[in-house]
């Protein structure tokens, strides 16, 4: 019995004189914290595991190992860290970080849920969740934090989520807050006079670029924008203008691929448009689509066949799927007479572009010219439907 009882005391000496006195682990948590403070992580790492050795249930220390584990992206680790700390704000917040990095959607929005409550004076908090619920892709639950949050990039990040979630005019609403908050911003003023078009207002779409352009003057963004916006107000020379400068400010895809579609009622701008392709298209780029928007070009101005169908197998080349430029192949072939290889095309078209009322008109016009009356009606019908 005695030499149990001496066992005991010398098992709690041993364990008094491994423990650190409070003093101590203060001091390590202020090392660490000010490790942190200048990002240096590994020592920050240290002191703090060294805390957790002596009070394995400290919340400073479990939070800090959590945002250290953050910037080593080391998710799972931080996870834990976080989940010691229940009904800590600042741990919640790190919980619903690691858990967005790890794909826990269900996990996340349970946790979102009780973020809502917990933070809902706190602005500054409720940013950071927003912003962490937005670059994930759930828009539904970060649009009651970031409604809670002034100022600009806040308002502008509102708006996006809006819009993902389907509410149209919440995000015009919120659109229109930053870019009247910072007039300067370009990506504001774009975001704002885009969602003005996405919800129907054509003539306030097109003011709102045409004031941005005339502040941003090199901005191609925004005169790819008002290109737009004028086209579909039916003013197609001056959407061309439009797009002709954007392609002057930045030639690249998104603008020669707008500039070609507007090629056709562009009016007296038709020749312009087709030297810029050509002085695009002569280093040869990587763009299926402005070849196939060029072999259009030169067929509508009644250019050598060859040159077309040489522009389309570019096209091709880069893209096998370009629907346009099967389309347009197809269109060819039968032109020449070729109807087995024009139906070839417009098959592939037709897989392509399922919905394509034209093309299916076309097939059954070469399927009555090839003699098939039934497929010929089939599609006869389809263009219908289409249409209706």
């Amino acid at each position: 019995m005695l030499g149990v009882l001496v066992s005991v005391a010398l098992l709690g000496a041993s364990l008094l004189a491994a423990e650190p006195p409070p003093a101590e682990v203060e001091a390590r948590i202020k090392a660490g914290q000010s490790a942190l403070a200048a990002r240096q992580y590994a020592a920050a790492k240290k002191e703090f595991k060294a805390v957790l050795a002596a009070d394995p249930a400290n919340a400073t220390a479990h939070i800090s190992l959590g945002i250290v584990a953050l910037v080593d992206g080391d998710s799972v680790a931080g996870l834990q860290h976080f989940s010691a700390v229940p009904g800590d704000a600042r741990a919640l917040i790190g919980r619903l970080d690691c858990e967005l990095r790890l794909n826990k959607i269900a996990e996340a929005r349970g946790t979102a849920v009780k973020l809502n409550a917990m933070i809902a004076g706190d602005a500054a908090a409720s940013g950071h969740v927003g912003t962490l619920l937005a670059k994930a892709g759930e828009s539904a639950a970060a649009i009651p934090f970031l409604r809670r949050v002034q100022g600009a990039a806040a308002a502008n990040l509102l708006g996006s989520a809006e819009e993902n979630a389907g509410n149209m005019l919440a995000a015009l609403e919120a659109f229109a807050v930053a870019a009247r908050l910072e007039p300067g911003n370009e990506d504001y003023r774009v975001d704002y006079a885009a969602m003005l078009l996405t919800n129907g207002n054509i003539e306030g779409s097109v003011a709102a670029f045409r004031a941005a352009a005339q502040e941003f003057t090199k901005s191609s963004r925004v005169r790819l924008g008002l290109g737009s916006a004028l086209y579909l107000a039916g003013q197609h020379e001056a959407a061309a203008a439009a797009l002709l400068e954007a392609v002057r400010i930045d030639p690249g895809p998104r603008a020669f691929d707008l500039l070609g579609k507007a090629y056709e009622s562009a009016g007296a701008l038709q020749q312009q448009i087709h030297v810029e392709f050509e002085k695009y298209l002569a280093p040869r780029p990587d763009d299926a689509a402005a070849y196939a928007h060029y072999a259009a070009i030169l067929q509508a101005d009644g250019g050598n066949p060859q040159n077309v169908m040489q522009a389309l197998t570019r096209a091709l080349e880069l893209d096998p799927d370009l629907f346009s430029a099967h389309l347009q192949m197809g269109i060819l072939e039968q032109a020449a007479g070729n109807l087995t290889a024009a139906l070839e095309r417009y098959e592939r078209a037709a897989q392509l572009e399922p919905e394509n009322a034209t093309l299916h008109y076309r097939l059954s016009s070469l399927y009555k010219k090839l003699g098939n009356e039934e497929k010929a009606r089939s599609e006869l019908e389809k263009f219908r439907r289409l249409k209706r």
